[in-house]
């Protein structure tokens, strides 16, 4: 379920972000932005920071969810990615609406944001685009051939043993334009291979604490009220 009023926020969010982005050349603060933002999804997956229930609170403002799509379309359009752990895990936390409709507002906001930041991209750097037009075509089409397939295998994991690899992958693949490097594989395979041991923990711990609640469930007694009438002697 989506809501109409978020998507056109997060569309002009992403098409802002965007255009901004082109008159800047920040390779280094892609890099530690993304870096940042495996960190914090490693954290938030591992720690169960994620609320999944609704806080009885109003919608979200219209400046609020402008700035999210802002800050969701400027990590997308640098790093290729990025939008959906800022925008869904940001409203997840906040928990003013039920995790259905974030799901599906910000899966269904990923066409307009994904068609804004192109016109953004286009206004700004439309002659390389028409130079690199085999490359963005080839993306394209792996894009399409890969998505079904990610999205079968990805249905078969536990979700969080996903999100922290995914947040290990993010800070693995940025660590080394932090620091102006090339590679640096010794640490970044260290951060992949902490990624996995880390997610399968939590997955563990996530099965072992499912099945002691249904092997004890808890059950709670109610107390029946005292009689209001006096007994007879």
């Amino acid at each position: 379920m989506a809501s109409t009023r978020v998507l056109q926020n997060f569309a002009a969010g992403s098409f802002t972000g965007a255009l901004v982005l082109t008159r800047l050349s920040s390779p280094v603060v892609t890099a530690v932005i993304l870096t940042g933002l495996g960190l914090n999804v490693m954290w938030r997956f591992s720690r169960k920071r994620q609320r999944l229930h609704t806080a009885p609170r109003g919608p979200h403002s219209a400046v609020f969810l402008t700035g999210l799509g802002i800050a969701g379309g400027l990590i997308d359009s640098t790093g290729g990615g990025g939008w959906g752990p800022v925008t869904s895990s940001t409203m997840l936390a906040l928990g003013r609406h039920d995790p259905r409709r974030i799901v599906g507002t910000v899966n269904a906001a990923e066409f307009l944001v994904t068609a804004s930041a192109t016109i953004g991209f286009g206004v700004g750097m439309w002659d390389a685009i028409i130079t690199y037009w085999p490359l963005i075509l080839a993306l394209l089409i792996g894009g399409l051939i890969a998505a079904p397939i990610a999205a079968w295998a990805l249905s078969r994991f536990n979700p969080t043993f996903l999100g922290v690899l995914v947040g290990a992958l993010l800070v693995s693949l940025n660590l080394p334009r932090v620091f102006g490097l090339y590679t640096l594989w010794p640490l970044q395979a260290a951060i992949v291979v902490l990624g996995l041991v880390l997610g399968w923990r939590c997955n563990r711990y996530e099965r072992a604490h499912r099945t002691a609640r249904s092997a004890h469930p808890v059950s709670r007694k109610v107390q029946e009220p005292e009689s209001l009438v006096i007994p007879v002697s």
